[in-house]
């Protein structure tokens, strides 16, 4: 059975991606009507699940986000 640190780095790991939307978002906002800015997006999708040898085989490992130009934060 996994810790019970398993769970709360999944949440972290959701905690950091919605952070990284939020942040992503209020530069966007704060850069509105600055001449030649373009507006940034965060790309969120779920990361690869973990194997465990439990009976239910799988499980979630979190979510992953990308922002701007193809960094990986």
């Amino acid at each position: 059975m996994p810790s019970q640190f398993f769970g709360l780095n999944i949440a972290y790991t959701g905690l950091l991606a919605s952070n990284a939307a939020m942040n992503t978002t209020s530069n966007n906002i704060a850069n509105v009507q600055t001449e030649g800015y373009s507006r940034q997006q965060v790309s969120q999708q779920a990361a690869n699940a973990l194997r465990v040898f439990q009976t239910y085989g799988c499980a979630g490992a979190g979510a992953g986000h990308r922002a701007g130009a193809g960094s990986i934060l």
